[in-house]
């Protein structure tokens, strides 16, 4: 019987015993709903048609949840993250960010965009290169 219900997903519950109600002799198993079974068909086929974002920026826990994986952000890396997805696919300068994210209106000769861009940059992994230098102007994100 097992192997009839095995293409829908389900499968034997390991290390369990046969269980017995009556005169029925009843074996314990799960559905397992993963990729290869109809409910998890069911559901990336749902899931196409769905518009879910890719990347989502969860600001009270100060993360970014990217590929099913939550990466922490530190509370200045969220700010800057949440300013430039404001602005996705425009570029957004400098002394913007200073201003902005920081909140200071001086702009000589200080590196700190830089190091938390290359900060986030190292943060998003394989998705760093959605995080564009603008030569001359500032930096631009790109849809994560």
């Amino acid at each position: 019987m097992l192997d009839q219900l095995a293409p829908l997903g389900f499968v034997a519950l390991a290390d369990q015993h046969d269980v017995r109600l009556g005169d029925a002799t009843y074996r314990p198993i799960m559905c397992d709903l993963g990729p290869e079974s109809v409910a998890g068909w069911l559901s990336a086929m749902a899931a196409r048609d769905l518009c879910v974002p890719a990347a989502v920026l969860d600001e009270q826990a100060r993360e970014l949840v990217l590929d099913d994986r939550r990466i922490a952000l530190s509370a200045l890396e969220c700010d800057l993250l949440r300013f430039l997805r404001e602005r996705e696919g425009r570029p957004v300068a400098r002394a913007t960010l200073l201003r902005d994210v920081w909140g200071h209106a001086w702009t000589g000769g200080s590196n700190v965009v830089d190091v938390a861009i290359a900060g986030l940059r190292r943060k998003l992994g394989d998705r760093a290169a959605a995080l564009e230098t603008v030569r001359g102007v500032g930096y631009r994100l790109q849809a994560l």
